[in-house]
This record gives C-alpha cells, sequence and structure tokens, in this order.
C-alpha cells in the first residue's frame, strides 16, 4: 500500500516537472523524465527490501502508472488541456517510466535472500558416509 502511494506521489511530481529543465538546443532536458526514470527504480527496490515478498515489487510501478496516464488524460484538467504534451520528452517519460519500472520489478525479487523450501523443513536427510573408500555391508575381495 504505502509502496503504492509512493508511486502515486512520484508519478504526480515527476509528471508536473516533464516540461521543466534546461534547454541543450531545441531539445529540453526534463526534469521529470530524470526524476521518474532514476526514482521508480529506487522505489521498486526498496519495496521489496521492505516487504520481503517478490509480488509487491509492482506496486509503485502500479500507482505510478495510474498518476502517470491520470496526467495524460485530457479531461482531468478541462476539456482539450493536458499536463502531459504530445512531446519527446512525454513519450521518454510514459514508455522509459514503464520500461524502467518494469525492468526493476523483474528483477528486484532475485535480490531477496533465499530460502529453503517449505516441504524441506524438519526432513532428516540420511548421513552420508565420510570417507570415499568405506562400503559398510559390501563383502570386500580380499576375505
Amino acid at each position: 500500500m504505502v509502496g503504492a502511494l509512493a508511486g502515486v506521489l512520484l508519478g504526480v511530481v515527476s509528471g508536473l516537472l516533464v516540461p521543466t529543465g534546461p534547454d541543450v538546443g531545441s531539445v529540453t532536458l526534463s526534469v521529470g523524465c530524470a526524476l521518474a526514470l532514476l526514482g521508480l527504480p529506487v522505489l521498486v527496490l526498496g519495496a521489496v527490501r521492505l516487504s520481503a515478498v517478490g509480488l509487491l515489487a509492482a506496486a509503485p510501478l502500479v500507482g505510478w502508472l495510474v498518476a502517470a496516464l491520470a496526467l495524460s488524460e485530457s479531461q482531468l484538467v478541462s476539456p482539450g488541456d493536458v499536463l502531459l504534451e504530445a512531446r519527446p520528452a512525454s513519450y521518454v517519460y510514459l514508455f522509459g517510466g514503464v520500461l524502467a519500472g518494469a525492468v526493476a520489478a523483474s528483477t528486484a525479487p532475485a535480490l531477496l535472500p533465499r530460502r529453503a523450501p517449505a516441504s524441506s523443513v524438519g526432513v532428516a536427510l540420511p548421513a552420508l558416509p565420510t570417507d570415499a573408500g568405506t562400503t559398510e555391508g559390501v563383502p570386500s575381495a580380499e576375505g
């Protein structure tokens, strides 16, 4: 729940900052894009670390996606107005954020510590011989 709310907050803040940033030639280096592309994987990895459940890795991504799609909806503000205009920075924000979050969410569960399977807990394994030459119960060739 907290991860999804953090994702929504990141989506709103970074979405409002998409049009801002320094101009390099005719291209605006978007602060919102950088915030989303760097912040979303951090939120996803943090959610996995704090929850220790791999399925919760997608919660910040889902929250961010809901906020990002709401900002791109034209009926949210007033008819005809959009917060994310059809500009390259907006497309980088949307597609890059989804890609960064999906990669982080799919690789984050691999960072969790491995646990013993529930079926093997409490089951004693037979002892193996410590000496490779020891063969108990097999007659030897010498005698």
